[in-house]
């Protein structure tokens, strides 16, 4: 027996909602009331105001996949420019035949081994250890950082922190949407009820498999069990015998 599925996202509550009274406005001109006009006008009235907090929800996704995507491949450049740094300054130490005290400026250890942060924030703490050591060193008598300079170094973590905020600023939005949402699901939820309430009195007469068709044009979903064949497959006209 297919079992009823519920609307269990907002874009599937606004489509049952729209369909339910769509479809109910052409069974009303043939005469058929399996809704009445009362529940059909509550859901006119409040098909705007879902959709008005609705959609601000499609723009947000697509603005924040784009921030996030701009992010992670500002992290990975800001990876680039690290490990570039470490092995620079670890070639150099020993090419100058520095001491190798000169890589603790860097935050970086004795034996030149480089860092691998497993967090983003790591990362951008390297970075900035990096660019503040390079000034000790130059104030301790060493040369600066080259190929690349501290300088490209700080721009590339500056981008990067920016693109982690716009991030975090579209994560704020979308909580901001979310709020206004959650005080309009549950009428929402509610109406779904209403339109299956009414659905289900008013063809309580009718066959079990003729309720679900009628249904389906309202826009209900039903699910079939694994295996379970679907109304259509039963209900194929027979094979003609030789009476016929």
């Amino acid at each position: 027996m297919p079992e009823y599925m519920r609307p269990r996202n907002d874009k599937a509550r606004l489509e049952f909602l729209k369909q339910a009274a769509h479809t109910a406005k052409q069974d009303h001109k043939l005469g058929n009331h399996y809704m009445s006009e009362a529940l059909v006008h509550s859901i006119d009235t409040f098909i705007p105001l879902f959709e008005k907090r609705l959609n601000p929800v499609r723009s947000y996704l697509s603005q924040r996949s784009k921030e996030v995507r701009e992010s992670r491949e500002s992290l990975s450049t800001l990876k680039i420019y690290v490990r570039d740094t470490c092995n620079v300054l670890k070639r150099r130490v020993r090419r100058l035949k520095q001491p190798a005290s000169v890589l603790n400026f860097y935050g970086l250890p004795q034996n030149g081994h480089a860092p691998n942060p497993t967090s983003k924030h790591t990362w951008f703490g390297l970075a900035d250890e990096l660019i503040k050591g390079d000034e000790l060193a130059v104030k301790a008598g060493y040369p600066p950082m080259s190929n690349p300079s501290a300088a490209e170094l700080k721009e590339i973590l500056e981008q990067a922190w920016q693109e982690t905020r716009d991030v975090s600023s579209a994560d704020r939005e979308y909580d901001d949407i979310q709020a206004e949402l959650e005080e309009l699901r549950p009428r929402a939820d509610e109406l779904v009820k209403e339109v299956m309430a009414e659905l289900r009195f008013h063809l309580r007469h009718f066959d079990r498999p003729s309720q679900r068709r009628i249904m389906r044009t309202y826009g209900v979903v039903f699910r079939y069990r694994k295996g379970e064949a679907g109304e259509e497959e039963n209900e194929e006209d027979p094979e003609p015998t030789k009476e016929d």
